[in-house]
């Protein structure tokens, strides 16, 4: 029995694990007009690098925006500043 609930895990980890996966990088791959249309991706345009290697534009996940929770009191402060 423990033989058959090990093959039945190791299989079960083995589909599991592509789509775990697959939600994590739902901006790879994916066109400049579809990465707009998607609130939890941006575009990243095309660039030249030090080195003079041109990078192509691609699709990423936005960053999750700091809260006001997450910042010191010493950000908050430099950030009252400016403004």
């Amino acid at each position: 029995m423990q033989k058959g609930n090990l093959v039945f895990s190791i299989l079960f980890s083995m589909l599991l694990a592509p789509m775990v996966s697959a939600s994590e990088n739902a901006c790879k791959g994916v066109t400049e007009t579809q990465c707009a249309a998607s609130e939890a991706c941006r575009w990243v345009a095309s660039y030249a690098r030090k080195d003079g290697r041109e990078v192509n534009g691609y699709c990423r996940l936005k960053h999750k925006a700091k809260t006001d929770v997450s910042l010191s009191d010493h950000q908050k402060n430099k950030m009252a500043a400016v403004k």
